[in-house]
């Protein structure tokens, strides 16, 4: 299999635990990770914190391996700082979505996973890179980045999560944003006009019920879907055909693909959703593939991959 080592052995090893993940300090769940991590070093962090900031702090104490417990928030971050020390990077995931743990095939139960850690292989997988900031998932621009804020800003006013939701998601429908694009990308300037954009860290299916699943993580290169300009009664058609596994990928986007790009839309700052985890960076926009760039460990069997979502 491609990027395929040797098993890493166990080595200093340091677990970066997001407590607002799922995954409490005190309960049954942190009881088994640390009981089949006997000897790690444990950190705890929380929504605000900088797990990446922990992590490289980690490494320069020793650490040869970092592993994030929790979501792709908490993966991106600790992902963040292996990459750029040339660490080991393992995987407990503990979010929703846990889109690369799935594509790695990393089981979900804590002592399956945390055995993945001291008895697997490693393999070299791309990141993606926006300003300096990894992501190895997807950057995404425009209605999910809006939608993102709305919502989190209905939970902090103390709406229920299914309410925030629901009430981020209409009224970002209805006020239907469009960024207006100037993409430079393999000597080629583009103009566009487009409600969301998709920059992903290698091909990503784009249609039917496998939407965001990845047939390669070590191809080095960026995949940038760009939405087709929609009225507010064909984003609605789009989001039941994603449902209903009917979207088809050249109908609802333009596709372009690139080992960089420049992405600019007028404004000074940009806000966009980097694997889940929303940002706001200055412009442009200089995204680029890191080939191979991040070592993660992954089940001695191989990799089996797995439908997941694109957001």
């Amino acid at each position: 299999m491609e990027g395929l080592l040797s098993a890493p052995g166990f080595s200093p090893l340091t677990l970066v635990l997001n407590t607002s993940a799922g995954l409490t300090p005190t309960g049954d769940k942190l009881s088994r990770i640390e009981s089949a991590l006997p000897g790690a070093h444990v950190e705890r962090v929380h929504a605000g914190l900088d797990a990446a900031g922990v992590a490289r702090r980690a490494i320069e104490a020793g650490a040869e391996t970092v592993v994030a417990a929790g979501g792709d928030g908490t993966v991106r971050a600790v992902a963040q700082a292996v990459a750029d020390a040339g660490a080991l990077l393992g995987i407990i995931p503990g979010g929703t979505l846990n889109h690369l743990a799935r594509e790695l095939n990393i089981p979900v139960r804590p002592e399956l996973a945390a055995a993945v850690v001291r008895r697997g292989h490693v393999r070299e997988i791309d990141t993606g890179d926006v300003n300096g900031h990894v992501f190895v998932n997807n950057a995404v621009l425009g209605l999910y980045a809006a939608y993102a804020l709305e919502r989190e800003g209905r939970r902090r006013r103390g709406a229920p999560a299914a309410v925030a939701a629901a009430g981020a998601a209409l009224r970002v429908f209805a006020g239907n944003p469009v960024l207006r694009l100037r993409m430079r990308f393999d000597g080629r300037e583009l103009l566009r006009y487009s409600p969301l954009v998709i920059v992903a860290n290698n091909e990503h299916k784009m249609q039917g019920y496998e939407l965001g699943a990845r047939e390669r993580l070590d191809a080095g290169r960026l995949w940038i879907y760009v939405m087709r300009p929609m009225t507010r009664a064909g984003l609605l058609r789009t989001a039941l055909r994603v449902i209903s596994g009917r979207l088809e990928r050249n109908q609802a986007f333009e596709v372009f693909q690139a080992a960089g790009a420049v992405v600019e839309t007028g404004r000074s700052r940009i806000r966009l959703s980097l694997d889940g985890e929303l940002l706001e960076l200055d412009a442009p926009l200089r995204f680029r593939s890191r080939p191979r760039a991040l070592r993660v460990i992954v089940p001695a069997s191989g990799v089996q991959r797995r439908p997941a979502s694109v957001l």
